[in-house]
């Protein structure tokens, strides 16, 4: 054959190369993930098993979350409605949880009462709390897996649930990172529970609308987050419309976005008994003039992007290795070679969602009025679309270090298992180390404070106790120093005393945080040298350091080592007032009316029992000799020297939290003047009879007054709509999870065309 015969001579196609087989036995392949979600929920069992430390007093919005839980309890013991008590304790009062995500509550009063209330509702509460730490990296690792993502990549991401970090200098990076829930970071508690529905949300909405089944499931789970944080849920249906863009979207997409509309009509009609008063009593709400502007807008682009790259938002102070590996996770789908081709669909899904997620968290900052094609926009803090973000980022984690133990071919053998193994645990090492240091650094924290309120500070304890029981026979509101003043360095422990206050059912001064009603940004006025400032909020009782002498009208009750218990007469949450002028509060902005009332509490008036009538309505005008107040009109800073007499007395009063009673006497037409925050739910009734009620400044509840000697008596009574349709949503919930069961649901509401 000539050199020239064997050059063109055909060559055999080469032997195709074998496709990998897994050579590990298939029980490993089962076992390493489980192990890695495993870990996961130890570790944080481990390094956060001190948030059921009960003698540690609680010291950030935990406060909040217990006492909302005690109320809930106490009106469901009452036979009330649990969904909207009265909560007393900040603000002069405000019922929080009518326009508040309020299922974590229930959830916790629920169990304490399964329990047969035989463990106290504040351990409950705690444990509930550690509960939903512990469970949320199986949460994330079973939500990835509804999304389509391998075992390996929902463990691998679930694994990296506890390690997640953010920049301390940006305090509203409040995010899915531990520091966000545990008793040394921010306590919030229903941001906590909603991340553990979050995942298996997304995941459950994925996939109903790409198969056409199992929508109960998809309702259910996503109006539970919608209830327990209304960001979150909103986020999680603004993630869902991604489905639009999945692979397997392609030729059935109308029928995916009828299956979405579907889902989210189900979910809003569900939610409705929270939504309602939210959409239409939005006067009533108020929104803190303390919040900084990045709360509500965001830090915008470039901020973001600089923390992002830099580690800030998925590490915190440490070498960012969930940055690099969220990088990597990225750069893997982009470059559109992903393997396994299974999981290319949630890969871009997961991908997209970051890309959304990070757009969103730029926020109004950047978007500008662009913000208001989303539905509600005025009302969105952006600055927490950060949890979106980290969550989509969590999951490109997973798929980063998916890929590198895909590159160590980990099935292959035990040697190579191992390796990956040893590759995973040096990368993560530092993360590991930064949050076993947090853990380490919690428990010494609640150690120390434990110890303290069961040495010195049990002195403190026993004051709060016996005021406890004072105000349950004359009631009033306690003051031990507030965050403004000499109370921020008042503490036992690493705790503020004015955070007490509501774990002994004592109504406060203290400014623990805003609570929407519209007298909330007021307390900061309480002036403690003014005696009739503790009239006009009705401070009854004192906390004090014993190097912080009372005032000059304060009675000291009882003293122990390094604090005083004191209180100062007052005439009550009654009083019998004149109302001289009229001021529209609908005619001007929300902000006039704040430096309005602002400026009565500065002044002299109230200690004259002089008020203004604020009027809510638009037909609403001047009565009698009512004098009308034009929005942005100042009031003399004191009355005239010829200023009419006090109109009225109180003979007796009594009650307390939401239901009180008078006898009052009023020389001439007045009004009953009520200090607790006005609010239609409040009714009244005057020997007797059902009488109407008022705004008096700064908005504090009026009942008019005929003269002559008067019973009255106001309760709280927000009637059943919210329950009703609570219960109508859960039997819609029921329903559509029946029809999941009975497999009623078509497999698509159109049919895909070829």
């Amino acid at each position: 054959m000539s050199r020239k015969q064997r050059r063109v001579q055909p060559q055999p196609p080469p032997n195709p190369k074998p496709l990998a087989v897994a050579a590990l036995p298939e029980r490993w392949l089962v076992l390493v993930p489980a192990a890695f979600v495993v870990l996961a929920c130890l570790f944080n069992l481990v390094a956060f098993h001190t948030e059921i430390n009960g003698a540690a007093y609680s010291l950030n919005d935990h406060v909040l979350h217990q006492a909302l839980a005690s109320r809930m309890d106490a009106a469901w013991q009452a036979g009330a409605n649990p969904l909207d008590p009265w909560i007393p304790y900040w603000g002069q009062g405000f019922p929080v949880l009518r326009y508040y995500q309020n299922l974590p509550h229930l959830l916790v009063v629920s169990a304490y009462r399964l329990l047969g209330k035989t463990v106290p509702l504040a351990d409950v509460f705690r444990t509930f709390h550690l509960l939903c730490l512990v469970l949320m990296p199986a949460s994330f690792c079973l939500g990835a897996r509804l999304l389509g993502l391998e075992k390996h990549t929902a463990a691998l991401a679930a694994l990296c649930v506890p390690l997640l970090g953010v920049d301390p200098t940006h305090r509203h990076f409040m995010g899915l990172q531990p520091s966000s829930f545990i008793w040394s970071g921010g306590g919030l508690f229903s941001q906590e529970v909603a991340l553990v529905l979050l995942p298996l949300a997304l995941g459950a909405v994925l996939r109903s609308v790409l198969t056409g089944r199992r929508f109960g499931a998809a309702l259910a789970l996503l109006w539970a987050t919608l209830v327990s944080h209304l960001l979150l849920g909103y986020s999680a249906c603004l993630l869902g419309l991604l489905a639009l863009a999945h692979p397997d979207a392609r030729g059935q997409r109308r029928a995916v976005l009828l299956r979405l509309s579907g889902i989210y009509a189900g979910v809003f009609a569900a939610a409705l008994y929270l939504l309602w008063p939210t959409l239409t009593e939005s006067s009533l709400l108020w929104r803190s003039v303390w919040e900084e502007r990045p709360y509500w807008d965001s830090y915008g682009a470039a901020t973001v992007v600089q923390s992002l790259l830099c580690g800030g938002i998925l590490d915190g102070p440490r070498i960012p290795v969930l940055t690099m590996l969220a990088g990597l996770g990225a750069a893997c789908v982009v470059s559109r070679r992903w393997r396994p081709a299974a999981e290319l669909g949630a890969a871009r899904f997961v991908l997209y969602s970051a890309g959304l997620s990070l757009a969103l968290f730029f926020g109004r900052a950047t978007w500008g009025s662009l913000v208001k094609l989303l539905p509600m926009s005025a009302n969105l803090p952006f600055h927490r679309f950060i949890c979106a973000l980290q969550y989509s980022a969590l999951l490109l984690v997973g798929l980063g270090l998916s890929a590198l133990w895909r590159v160590l071919d980990w099935r292959r053998n035990g040697r190579r298992l191992a390796l990956a193994l040893a590759v995973t645990a040096v990368v993560l090492a530092p993360a590991f180390y930064s949050a076993a240091s947090t853990g380490q650094r919690l428990a010494e924290m609640t150690a120390r404070t434990a110890a303290e309120f069961s040495g010195k500070g049990a002195g403190v304890v026993e004051l709060m106790a016996m005021l406890s029981r004072k105000n349950r026979a004359e009631p009033g509101r306690g003051y031990a120093g507030a965050r403004w003043d000499w109370g921020r360095g008042y503490h036992v422990g690493s705790v503020p005393l004015y955070m007490l206050w509501p774990v002994f059912d004592i109504p406060s001064i203290s400014y623990m945080m805003h609570t929407m009603g519209i007298n909330s940004d007021l307390d900061v006025e309480f002036d403690p040298k003014r005696k009739d400032h503790y009239d006009l909020f009705n401070v009854r009782y004192l906390l004090l350091p014993s190097e912080v002498p009372p005032p000059t009208f304060a009675r000291v009750l009882e003293t122990r080592p390094g604090v005083v218990a004191a209180v100062v007469d007052t005439p009550g949450y009654f009083d019998v007032v004149q109302a001289d002028w009229f001021y529209p509060v609908q005619a001007g902005s929300p902000g006039q009316r704040y430096l309005f009332s602002k400026r009565f509490i500065a002044g002299a008036w109230h200690g004259a029992k002089r008020f203004a009538r604020m009027g809510r309505d638009w037909r609403d005008g001047p009565q009698g000799s009512e004098v009308l107040l034009r929005p942005g009109a100042v009031l003399p800073e004191r009355p005239a020297s010829d200023h009419r007499r006090v109109p009225g007395r109180v003979l007796r009063s009594w009650g307390s939290n939401d239901r009180f009673a008078a006898v009052l006497e009023a020389d001439e037409a007045a009004y009953a003047l009520v200090r607790v925050t006005f609010h239609p739910a409040w009714r009244a009734v005057v020997d007797g009879a059902p009488a109407r009620t008022v705004m008096l400044s700064p908005a504090y509840l009026g009942i008019p007054l005929a003269p002559g000697r008067h019973t009255v008596e106001v309760s709280y009574q927000p009637g059943w709509r919210s329950f009703v349709l609570f219960v109508l949503g859960l039997v819609l919930i029921g329903l559509a999870l029946l029809a999941d069961r009975l497999r009623l649901w078509p497999a698509a509401f159109l049919q895909p065309t070829q």
